[in-house]
């Protein structure tokens, strides 16, 4: 993509130094992430055994004034790294197959692509912002075996246009393509960083999620609060759209390298779908059945 010299790492600032959290940490933390979101490439090193030596590399576009996906977020870093934390290397694609809403320059979702925790990684996007993300994961994807530094594998990675206000469209010119990368409800992880800003996206992007997502799937949403409104709106809407919410937050404390997330008042959110009580599903199968029983007999009166 480009030397060295021009890359500025992640791993440059994080872990902050012990002699730093003497210091004030929001204000450590904020200014490290001014010298990653004003450069033009930004990097984060893949630490896992097989793939110790490689690296995601991104282009940034800090002077982009239409959208919001020209750089990358802090909560991208924040959750990417709290997603490695949990897996501990434990379990080989243990997210399975992933969908990242509002991808941006698709650090995050590369990060978990390269670090082996799903089996596929799905990055969408508007349409303004795919170029950048297209051209960022081209750069990443491992095409010959002696590529240096590319740690993801064209078959486990993808992107595609999934607009929150028009996803059924986005849906099916997927699979107008022969293509099964937005299935809906084929989801097992759905992630996503800063994707609540607006009033008006934030119930589209709930039914989004409830379209990707399954019974079993698991939703981790990293943000800042940049619109209280839109924050709390998200977290009232929630349950009309089936999901439970839980503020996850507090996990950060148990990670001493993920600190500096609490002093920047990141939140993490963990949304699951809300499933009926076996007792619950009984009763409504059970009702269900009478009623087609009933329909049935009034059918057999009917007829004599």
């Amino acid at each position: 993509m480009t030397s060295s010299t021009d890359v500025v790492y992640f791993h440059d600032y994080f872990p902050l130094k012990t002699e730093t959290l003497q210091q004030d940490l929001e204000t450590v933390a904020a200014e490290a992430f001014f010298e990653l979101a004003n450069a033009p490439i930004v990097a984060f090193r893949i630490n896992s055994k097989k793939q110790r030596g490689k690296e995601v590399r991104v282009i940034q576009d800090g002077e982009c004034q239409t959208h919001t996906g020209g750089i990358v977020w802090e909560t991208a870093y924040l959750l990417a790294s709290y997603l490695i934390q949990k897996a501990d290397g434990k379990v080989k694609n243990g997210l399975g197959k992933v969908l990242e809403v509002g991808a941006g320059c698709g650090m995050l979702s590369m990060i978990v692509s390269a670090s082996k925790l799903a089996k596929l990684v799905i990055m969408t996007e508007t349409t303004a912002v795919l170029p950048n993300l297209a051209k960022n994961l081209s750069h990443n994807i491992k095409v010959k075996e002696e590529d240096c530094n590319c740690c993801c594998s064209e078959d486990k990675i993808s992107v595609r246009r999934l607009r929150w206000d028009d996803h059924s469209k986005d849906i099916e010119s997927c699979k107008a393509d022969n293509s099964n990368d937005l299935d809906p409800h084929s989801f097992d992880t759905i992630i996503g960083t800063d994707v609540i800003f607006s009033t008006t996206l934030v119930k589209p992007l709930l039914k989004t999620l409830r379209v990707m997502s399954h019974g079993g799937s698991k939703i981790y949403l990293c943000v800042q609060i940049r619109c209280q409104d839109s924050h709390d709106l998200l977290l009232n809407e929630a349950e009309n759209y089936g999901f439970l919410v839980k503020d996850c937050t507090n996990d950060l404390e148990l990670i001493p390298e993920l600190e500096w997330g609490l002093a920047m008042d990141c939140k993490l959110l963990f949304l699951t779908v809300k499933c009926e009580t076996k007792t619950l599903a009984k009763a409504r199968k059970s009702i269900k059945k009478r009623k087609h029983s009933n329909e049935a007999s009034n059918i057999s009166k009917k007829r004599s």
